[in-house]
C-alpha cells in the first residue's frame, strides 16, 4: 500500500517533529508523559523521535502497552520487544494484560470498545504514577481513516474534524507524518519493530478501509488523503468558530465542572439547532465524550414529555437526566464512573437564639428560623408552608446538611435509611444532594425534600411536637427560593 510519500530525511523528520510540538506547545520542560504504544511501526517512531527531544528538552517518559492476549505468541513477543526497550534506556514500563478475547461490547464495536478499555487504564495509570500528558502515535494516514469512516457512518461537523492533535492532555505528534513517511525513517535508521497480522484482518472496519478501499480512492484520487486532512482542519476551524460564538451568546446558560454539566433549558431560545449544539459541545468539552445526532434527537424528544426527574440517557460514562427546581428545568449531565455527587458535602450549624435565617453558599437558597409557641404551631400545623420540630429546653443549635452515607431517621414505622426514603421518592442525582437534613445531637431531626420542589418532609419522631413541648422551631419552608 501506497498512499503517497514525501521523501525527506531522518534530520528533517525529526526537525518537522520538533517544530510540531514546539508550535502547539505539547511537550514542556518538567512534563511526565506516558507513551501509549503497541510493537508496530508509529509506536516504535514515536518513542525514537521522543528519545532525541529528550536530550534537549528535560521531561520524562514512561511506555504504558495494552497487551491484548488476542495472538498468543506474537502478542507476548510485542510486549518482550517494549520490555526490552524499555530497559535498555531506563524506562518505566506499565504493562496491562487484558483478555479482549472475552471482551463485552455493550452494543459498541469491538475497536470501540477496545479503545474505551485502552483509554480509561492510561487515565488510572496517568493518575497513579502522575503522569500529566500521554503520547500517541497516529499518524496523518490515520486521520484521513478517520474521517472517511465517521463519514459512512454518519457523522456531523466535528465528526469531520477527526482526530485532534492536542485534547485532554493527550498529544499526537506524529499526525503530520504519513505512513510512509514513519516506514522510512525507521528504515533508513536501521530501526526494527513489529508488525501485527491482525491489521489484515478486515473484519475490522479500519483494516477494511486501509487495505481495501484507500487503496482504490488514491489509484483514481492521488491526492485524496491530503485532501481528506484538508477537509477535516477546515471543518475543526468551523466548528471552533461556532463553539465561541454560540457560547458567548449562550454560556450563561450552561454551568460546566469537573464532571458535571447543567444546563437551563428555560433560558436558552427555542431553537432545536443551538439546544443539540451546547448539549452535545459541552459534553465533549467536559467528557470528552462524542453523542451522535440520533441520541441528542432522543434526548430532546424524551425531554419534551411531562414527566420530570428523569433519566433521558445513560450509557458507561455519562447519565443525562431532565431536573425540574424550583419551577426551572434544566438538563444535568454527570460522570457515572466518578460515583461522585454534583455537590461536595456541607454543613451549617446555627444558634437558634441568635440565627433567624440561614443562607446556604453550597445550593443558593436561604432557610428561616422561628421560635413560636403552642398556640402558633395548633393555628399553622396543617400549613405546608412550615416544618414544626421540637427541641429539647436546653439544646440552642441545630446543624444544616446535605445526606451523608448511613443517615436515618425514625419514623412511626421505624428507622429508615434517608437513602431509602430518596429512592421511594424517585429523587435525581442532583436533588438528592441538595435536600437539607436538620441535626440534632447527633441525631436527625428533619428531612426536608420540600427544597427540591417536592412535597413530603418529614420529621423525625424523637422530634415532633407534643402537648408537652417547650420549645417549638418554626422552619418556614416558603423561603426556600433561589437568592
Amino acid at each position: 500500500m501506497n498512499y503517497s510519500c514525501s521523501v525527506t530525511s531522518m534530520k528533517e523528520i525529526y526537525r518537522r517533529f520538533k517544530e510540531n510540538i514546539t508550535r502547539h506547545k505539547m511537550i514542556q520542560p518538567a512534563d511526565r508523559v506516558l507513551l501509549s504504544m503497541s510493537a508496530g511501526k508509529d509506536s516504535i517512531a514515536l518513542f525514537h523521535l521522543i528519545e532525541l527531544l529528550r536530550k534537549e528538552i528535560d521531561f520524562e517518559t514512561g511506555i504504558f502497552h495494552l497487551n491484548h492476549l488476542i495472538r498468543g505468541e506474537n502478542s507476548d513477543n510485542d510486549e518482550l520487544l517494549l520490555r526490552d526497550l524499555s530497559a535498555e534506556h531506563g524506562i518505566p514500563l506499565h504493562c496491562i494484560r487484558h483478555d479482549f478475547n472475552s471482551i463485552k461490547t455493550d452494543g459498541l464495536s469491538f475497536e470501540e470498545s477496545a479503545r474505551n478499555i485502552r483509554y480509561s487504564l492510561i487515565k488510572e495509570i496517568c493518575e497513579k504514577h502522575g503522569y500529566n500528558k500521554t503520547a500517541t502515535a497516529h499518524n496523518f494516514n490515520d486521520n484521513a481513516e478517520t474521517v472517511l469512516m465517521r463519514i459512512f457512518s454518519g457523522t456531523g461537523i466535528r465528526g469531520l474534524g477527526g482526530i485532534n492533535i492536542f485534547s485532554n492532555r493527550i498529544i499526537r505528534p506524529l499526525m503530520i507524518f504519513t505512513a510512509d513517511e514513519l516506514y522510512k525513517y525507521l528504515n533508513d535508521g536501521g530501526v526494527s519493530w513489529r508488525e501485527d497480522e491482525s491489521n489484515r484482518d478486515e473484519k475490522y472496519l479500519r483494516n477494511y478501509l486501509r487495505n481495501t478501499i484507500f487503496p482504490l480512492v488514491v489509484n483514481r484520487f492521488p491526492d485524496a488523503v491530503r485532501n481528506i486532512n484538508r477537509l477535516s482542519d477546515h471543518a475543526r476551524e468551523n466548528e471552533e468558530l461556532l463553539d465561541s460564538m454560540v457560547f458567548e451568546k449562550y454560556g450563561a446558560f450552561c454551568e460546566t465542572g469537573e464532571g458535571l454539566v447543567k444546563i437551563f433549558m428555560d433560558r436558552l431560545p427555542d431553537d432545536v439547532s443551538i439546544i443539540k449544539f451546547i448539549l452535545s459541545r459541552s459534553i465533549y468539552r467536559t467528557f470528552g465524550e462524542k453523542i451522535s445526532h440520533g441520541v441528542t434527537e432522543e434526548i430532546l424528544k424524551k425531554y419534551r414529555s411531562r414527566g420530570s426527574n428523569l433519566i433521558l440517557y445513560e450509557n458507561p460514562r455519562i447519565v443525562i437526566e431532565k431536573i425540574f427546581l424550583n419551577n426551572e428545568k434544566f438538563l444535568l449531565v454527570y460522570d457515572t464512573k466518578e460515583k461522585r455527587d454534583p455537590l461536595n458535602d456541607w454543613s451549617y450549624s446555627v444558634n437558634i437564639d441568635s440565627v433567624s435565617t440561614v443562607f446556604i453558599e453550597e445550593i443558593k437558597r436561604k432557610i428561616s428560623f422561628e421560635k413560636v409557641d403552642n398556640i402558633f404551631f395548633e393555628e399553622n400545623m396543617l400549613n405546608r408552608g412550615y416544618i414544626f420540630i421540637s427541641l429539647p429546653e436546653n439544646c440552642n443549635s441545630i446543624i444544616i446538611r446535605n445526606r451523608r452515607r448511613g443517615d436515618r431517621i425514625l419514623l412511626e414505622n421505624g428507622v429508615k435509611k434517608i437513602k431509602e426514603i430518596m429512592i421511594e421518592k424517585k429523587l435525581d442525582t442532583f436533588s438528592k444532594s441538595i435536600v437539607p437534613l436538620i441535626e440534632v445531637e447527633n441525631s436527625i431531626a428533619a428531612f426536608l425534600p420540600g427544597i427540591a420542589g417536592l412535597h413530603g418532609n418529614r420529621v423525625s419522631c424523637s422530634f415532633k411536637v407534643q402537648g408537652n413541648s417547650k420549645k417549638i422551631i418554626a422552619i418556614n419552608s416558603a423561603v426556600f427560593t433561589l437568592i
